[in-house]
């Protein structure tokens, strides 16, 4: 029996790849979230080919019950966010429309019929250690999300809740203004890395295994909870240069902004069990400078 899983978010770079990985399953069908605007979007398109692909497409919010209502859905991977780190008024807006009313409105509209809901937060929730310490307006509509989900897990039984809080990630054809293809970018350019600090330290987790980490939790029994998804050791990032430029004929060019330590590293958050990230950062940026 395939399991028939709704996604949103699925244009994005995270939304995109756990996508065309479910795709690939004989024992899935995507159920796809979207606001009508990407009709026209060419992943959208290519994911059309597949006969297991079902878009839904919608203008405003009242549509979504009378969309949503004849459908089966066995689980929700909540993908759909929008990332700023501004915090005036027209920004607000559409990071709680977002972040806080969609999701809540699809969970309310399914929370008879699924079994679990998947959501992605932030380290930026934590941004100072183990207790809630939001850095920007965005890391407090995701923790907002998550205690709304609480409340619906209060009423709804049926429904297991895995909010996975992500670091850095990163992958193929990654495009944000994230620090990993902005070296790659940077470098292709020949141009400079302004980097935040000489003692930044970061964890990095591959988009391939965060997808595994996905699969994990659809197709294997898990218990439903609160997970960091983080590789087994941060990385210090001008260690990390200096080593990749050890083994370039170019280097990096970079330029450090600070000597700040910074870190950001929840230690009561647990491990996703059964899970790792065996994919090597260095190794991987090594094969794409080197292109």
């Amino acid at each position: 029996m395939k399991k028939n899983i709704l996604i949103t978010g699925s244009t994005g770079f995270i939304g995109s790849n756990i996508t065309n990985n479910l795709l690939l399953k004989k024992k899935v069908r995507i159920y796809d979230i979207l606001r009508s605007k990407n009709k026209r979007n060419k992943k959208i398109k290519a994911y059309k080919k597949n006969k297991n692909y079902i878009p839904i497409f919608y203008k405003k919010f009242s549509e979504l019950e009378r969309k949503l209502k004849k459908i089966k859905i066995d689980i929700v991977i909540n993908c759909a966010t929008y990332y700023t780190g501004k915090n005036n008024v027209k920004d607000i807006e559409n990071l709680v429309q977002t972040n806080i009313i969609f999701c809540s409105i699809i969970l309310e509209i399914l929370k008879k019929k699924i079994k679990k809901f998947i959501n992605f937060g932030s380290m930026m929730e934590y941004s100072k250690g183990n207790d809630f310490s939001p850095k920007n307006f965005y890391a407090i509509t995701k923790y907002s999300f998550q205690k709304i989900g609480e409340f619906y897990k209060l009423h709804n039984k049926n429904i297991k809740f895995y909010n996975l809080k992500l670091y850095e990630t990163y992958g193929e054809n990654d495009v944000r203004k994230k620090i990993i293809p902005t070296i790659i970018k940077r470098y292709t350019q020949n141009k400079k890395v302004k980097i935040v600090s000489k003692n930044l330290k970061m964890n990095f987790v591959h988009i391939d295994s965060l997808v595994k980490a996905i699969y994990m939790i659809i197709f294997n029994k898990i218990k439903g909870g609160e997970y960091g998804v983080k590789n087994n050791k941060f990385i210090k990032i001008q260690k990390l240069i200096n080593s990749l430029n050890k083994k370039l004929k170019k280097k990096i060019k970079t330029q450090y902004l600070s000597l700040k330590n910074i870190t950001n590293s929840n230690k009561k958050l647990k491990n996703l069990p059964y899970w790792n990230d065996k994919i090597n950062l260095e190794d991987f940026l090594l094969k794409k400078l080197k292109k």
